[in-house]
């Protein structure tokens, strides 16, 4: 049976991705979740994966992986490289606005999914916020803190900057 034909009965929004997953999971272990997934990519063709869910923290991430154990093993791996990065608030706001090192950092496409956000959420925020640029100032970001993947985004950004800066010293 062809994806598009399969019933998905639960919409989800989460990661700013449109996606239906089915209603029963594939895989439930341990408080992980793993459902079937949808979504309408730019063309109206759709294309499946797989939608992971940390039951005890609310986690979420879209896995366009084939196989379970891929989607199962990238979310993880997604949601440990979001947990490891800095915590420290203050010093992330004086990176990103320039004010810590005297210049503001370019965030890309590569600091969201180094983050362990998914290709098409990041794709989908951006057009949702209009960005149009493929390098935007980091000081953007500070606008939308409140949001837990920009968050992610953010502290990923500054990851990268301090170490260029310790590279550099």
């Amino acid at each position: 049976m062809k994806i598009a034909q399969r019933n998905f009965p639960i919409e989800d929004h989460s990661d700013y991705v449109t996606s239906s997953r089915s209603d029963v999971p594939v895989y439930k272990k341990m408080g992980i979740s793993l459902y079937l997934m949808r979504y309408r990519e730019e063309w109206g063709k759709f294309k499946g994966g797989y939608f992971v869910v940390n039951e005890g923290s609310k986690e979420t991430y879209h896995s366009e992986d084939s196989s379970p154990f891929k989607a199962l093993s990238s979310a993880l791996q997604a949601w440990k490289r979001r947990r490891s990065l800095i915590k420290d608030q203050e010093d992330l706001v004086a990176i990103l606005d320039g004010s810590k090192y005297g210049f503001c950092p370019l965030v890309t496409l590569r600091d969201s999914w180094d983050a362990g956000n998914c290709e098409t959420g990041t794709r989908a925020w951006i057009e949702q916020k209009g960005i149009t640029r493929k390098l935007v100032p980091g000081i953007i970001l500070l606008d939308y803190l409140e949001e837990n993947l920009v968050l992610n985004v953010a502290k990923q950004v500054c990851k990268r900057v301090e170490q260029e800066v310790a590279l550099q010293e």
